[in-house]
């Protein structure tokens, strides 16, 4: 019989946990709203405040009969360390273990929709500094200040070898552990070819989470737009404002970033 696995997701701007688990199919899957683990006071906590009650639950639920259970955590070194202390200390009979992960995050999308300027809007809000090491296919950011890692890839354009191109590095970073691909729209026009990367994804690595974000959303038809997007491809869209936008009635404000920032750590 495998192992049980489970995923704790630390957010640490907001210092709240999620947690997911891993199904039959290998999908991380986020735990029942009815899982103990669910509750408040396991949520909107933080590793050092809770590990020993939530490891107990783990431990309960998810580890009967001493089956055997892989903690992947995802968040800051000095939380995984204090994780690992804790099931040292307390479950050391228990047949369990920790693995600490990165979260990584790909982005994707068309010319100018907006994919480097999302990336910068996120680190600004969390007082993150990435360095940007250019790869064949991708931007990588990464920062010690935060688990977060983004992949940028390289626009994707019309045509079958584009898409094609961005199946193979989807592909590639799935390997080395993505776990979230972001598609980005600039507008309700979206072409089959981007359903049918969608769907490629989906279908071939059920593992990576899959979301939208509608860039630039200016307007209040843009949540209808959004919706109109998360019908046709079959993934959520979020409306979204990176940075202010000046127009002639003034200035509209940045929204939606606490959306995507929830949708990284696993809170939605």
């Amino acid at each position: 019989m495998s192992r049980n696995r489970i995923k704790i997701i630390c957010n640490p701007q907001t210092d709240t946990l999620s947690y997911q688990f891993q199904n039959e199919q290998r999908v991380w899957m986020t735990v029942s709203r009815f899982s103990a683990l669910a509750e408040r006071r396991y949520t909107e906590t933080n590793i050092r405040q809770s590990a020993p009650a939530i490891l107990d639950i783990i431990n309960t639920v998810y580890n009967p009969g001493n089956r055997g259970t892989d903690i992947f955590f995802e968040g800051p070194d000095k939380d995984y360390d204090y994780l690992c202390k804790a099931v040292n200390e307390r479950f050391s009979g228990e047949n369990i273990s920790c693995v600490q992960q990165t979260i990584r995050v790909a982005i994707g999308g068309k010319p100018g929709v907006g994919k480097t300027t999302l990336i910068e809007a996120l680190a600004q809000k969390q007082g993150v500094h990435y360095t940007v090491e250019p790869q064949t296919g991708w931007k990588h950011y990464k920062s010690k200040s935060t688990p977060v890692e983004w992949f940028e890839l390289e626009d994707i354009d019309f045509g079958v070898e584009n898409i094609r191109k961005a199946e193979h590095t989807v592909g590639v970073l799935a390997e080395q552990g993505l776990s979230l691909f972001l598609y980005c729209f600039r507008s309700a026009s979206v072409g089959r070819a981007e359903i049918g990367l969608i769907q490629h994804i989906r279908d071939q690595h059920p593992e990576i989470s899959l979301s939208g974000i509608l860039t630039n959303a200016v307007s209040t038809d843009d949540t209808v737009t959004a919706g109109k997007l998360s019908r046709m491809t079959g993934i959520r869209v979020l409306p979204v404002i990176a940075k202010d936008q000046k127009t002639r009635d003034g200035v509209i404000k940045a929204f939606g970033l606490e959306d995507v920032l929830r949708v990284i750590f696993g809170e939605e």
